[in-house]
């Protein structure tokens, strides 16, 4: 897999991403490293969540990996589903929910890191951003 360079917004928005986004497909597991961006949503009322994740390509396409931090509950599961990766204004996968959670941030850095395929083919100039869909939670 080759590592694509990317600009990662990290945005609290209110509508809801494109509908024709998919989960992805699992693509294999990795290790967060410092080459990962970590970055922290905050669910007002419900804390902060660290996002490590990396956009990679395989086979044209890109591939997300990450992993995440934050305190266990039934509402970080709905949170975690409202999260959108996007490339440009296209909503390329919907939730994280299947990325391994850790304790705390300072968990993540040699910790295991999830990875999904999807159908976005790999960018020549990427604009990745992650979102946090709050009508969703």
């Amino acid at each position: 897999m080759k590592r694509l360079a990317y600009g990662l917004l990290v945005s609290l928005v209110t509508a809801a991403g494109s509908a024709g986004a998919q989960t992805g497909q699992r693509a294999g597991e990795t290790v967060v490293t410092d080459a990962f961006v970590i970055y922290e949503l905050n669910a007002t009322g419900h804390g902060d969540i660290d996002v490590a994740i990396a956009f990679l390509e395989r086979d044209g396409r890109v591939v997300i990996c990450a992993a995440t931090a934050a305190p266990l509950s039934g509402t970080l599961r709905q949170i975690m589903r409202a999260i959108r990766v996007s490339e440009g204004s296209t909503t390329i996968l919907r939730g994280l929910q299947w990325a391994p959670n850790y304790p705390a941030r300072s968990d993540l850095v040699g910790r295991a890191a999830d990875c999904r395929m999807t159908r976005h083919p790999a960018p020549e100039a990427p604009d990745f951003g992650i979102a946090l869909t709050r009508s969703e939670f």
